[in-house]
């Protein structure tokens, strides 16, 4: 993998597992670079036959050293079997 920079899209595939889901939150714990960690982030929902949509995000330092947190909402319904894609870009 190359290196990470402001410019750079960080995809993550999500599933609704057994059953369907609501206006689901995320959190997934990432390792980034210090000058990426501060910087805004957005995110999309990328449903298929669908346009992209923002969601809710927000990017937490922890005090673990590299870590941060990207908290995520996916609004609506997450149906079971479906594979929407969530890619976050910072600005």
């Amino acid at each position: 993998m190359g290196r990470l920079d402001r410019h750079t899209p960080v995809g993550l595939v999500v599933r609704a597992g057994a059953t369907d889901r609501f206006d689901l939150p995320l959190e997934v714990e990432l390792a980034l670079p210090i000058g990426l960690a501060s910087k805004p982030v957005r995110a999309f929902r990328i449903g298929t036959n669908e346009a992209p949509r923002e969601v809710l995000a927000q990017l937490d330092r922890l005090d673990s050293h590299g870590k941060s947190r990207l908290i995520l909402v996916l609004p609506g319904p997450l149906l079971h079997g479906l594979k929407p894609l969530c890619t976050s870009i910072w600005d």
